[in-house]
């Protein structure tokens, strides 16, 4: 009994030494993760003026494909969120794309955008393949009377 309790011991200190540590690290890094971030969906927004909706996903799974790291795919998804939300709607664009709501629909469309795209099960390009669907949401909102 006495090594179960010493044991169980251990293991909760060495657990909050990792909780400590990982906070330790979160905190010294958050400042400029949030800079990096808040540049991706400027960057974005600024190369989106000169392009249309189809143009600003293709660059973003282009930029996705540089490494495929976690950290390049949340870049890839914020830079796209940017692009889309200033460029121009490519016709046709959103019609295929199924509301958030419909997760068995979702599911199909993401694989086979992420497929067509070469990125087949890659969960960076499902993040892209989000964004867009979050892009077409809102703009059906905002067309509806």
């Amino acid at each position: 009994m006495k090594w179960l309790l010493s044991g169980c011991l251990l293991v909760l200190l060495f657990g909050a030494g990792v909780s400590v540590l990982t906070w330790r690290f979160v905190s010294s890094n958050k400042d400029a993760w949030l800079s990096r971030g808040t540049e991706a969906v400027a960057e974005g927004e600024r190369a989106g003026r000169d392009l249309d909706d189809r143009v600003c996903v293709d660059a973003s799974i282009a930029r996705l494909k540089e490494d495929g790291s976690f950290g390049t795919g949340l870049g890839a998804r914020l830079w796209l969120s940017g692009c889309l939300r200033a460029s121009r709607r490519a016709d046709g664009f959103c019609d295929k794309v199924p509301p958030p709501g419909e997760i068995v629909k979702t599911i199909e469309w993401s694989a086979s955008a992420c497929l067509r795209h070469g990125r087949g099960n890659d969960s960076g390009c499902n993040g892209l393949m989000q964004e867009t669907q979050k892009h077409c949401a809102e703009a059906d909102v905002a067309s509806s009377p």
